[in-house]
């Protein structure tokens, strides 16, 4: 099992006076990813955006805040603002006002806000930190990691393979399907075309797998939704209802992370702790709990 390193910010100042806020930039790598190496499941998505030069473009995933304590260098917090706020495995409370004045100024139009669990609950404490109203609120979800010695031999599938692009209309709509019965909503409607070109960029770099024929249609999904070479991870795991209850879902997701873990240490994904079924499969496979996210789902303007 994965050894998380003790982070030396346990004790923080809680007045704003004893921080600064900065932009990080290229520069500033080797201290983010010292800082990101103590939790690296919390953080598999500034990593992921690292490895696609996020620190050298905000246009990728938005701007990369740091937290230091004057007058020392170290970071203390981390979080991502553009069409999702990710915060990272620890950020001060005392800087929370600073950070949403950032995020608005950015002009991004968020559309999620994620993290720690305990951390995005006390931002989300304060209605005037988040102006746009929230349309769910998702706690407790359980981080899930596995590796290559804990994950289970058993389950297999020749099946999975990589999305077409001929597909994408299918791809589309399977992650509709799983959205709006996880969620109970559509929350991509604001902005379908961009949610579009994103399935197409995911696509195109391989990190959509179905199992299907290639005439359709898509019977499983699940996408890489972040990737970098010290962790992957894991989203949009869907099967369609008739082909539930057959093993389909455990014998693709078992190929898809032994074929991940052949490059990287590690393997995460985050699920809803009332998600039964889902917590069961990815326990039989060998995936441990590692932390708890809360997602917001924030409703467009």
């Amino acid at each position: 099992m994965a050894v998380q390193l003790a982070s030396p910010h346990d004790n923080l100042p809680e007045g704003p006076d004893a921080y600064e806020l900065r932009r990080l930039g290229p520069a500033d790598e080797r201290e983010l990813r010292r800082f990101l190496a103590h939790d690296v499941a919390q953080n598999a998505y500034f990593l992921g955006q690292l490895a696609r030069g996020a620190l050298a473009d905000d246009t990728i995933a938005g701007t990369i805040i740091g937290v230091t304590l004057a007058p020392a260098t170290a970071l203390v917090g981390a979080a991502c603002l553009g069409s999702n706020l990710v915060l990272g495995h620890t950020f001060p409370a005392a800087c929370f006002p600073d950070l949403m004045r950032a995020a608005d100024e950015t002009g991004w139009l968020m559309r999620v806000i994620v993290g720690p669990d305990a951390l995005v609950a006390e931002l989300m404490l304060s209605h005037d930190r988040v102006v746009q109203p929230v349309a769910l609120e998702r706690g407790a979800q359980i981080l899930f990691e596995v590796d290559r010695r804990h994950l289970a031999r058993d389950a297999r599938s020749a099946e999975l393979r990589p999305a077409q692009l001929h597909e994408l209309d299918q791809v589309l709509q399977a992650d509709l399907l799983m959205v709006t019965e996880e969620l109970g909503f559509d929350p991509f409607s604001a902005d379908f075309e961009g949610y579009r070109r994103g399935w197409h960029r995911r696509i195109l770099e391989w990190r959509a797998w179905v199992v299907g024929p290639l005439t359709g249609p898509i019977r499983f999904k699940v996408d890489q939704a972040t990737v970098s070479p010290d962790v992957v991870q894991l989203a949009g795991v869907w099967t369609r209802p008739e082909a539930r209850g057959q093993g389909l879902a455990r014998r693709a997701l078992g190929e898809m992370c032994d074929m991940l873990l052949r490059e990287v240490p590690r393997v995460c994904l985050y699920v809803h702790a009332t998600n039964t079924p889902a917590v069961r499969l990815y326990r039989s496979l060998g995936f441990y709990e590692v932390g708890r996210v809360r997602s917001v789902w924030l409703a467009a303007p």
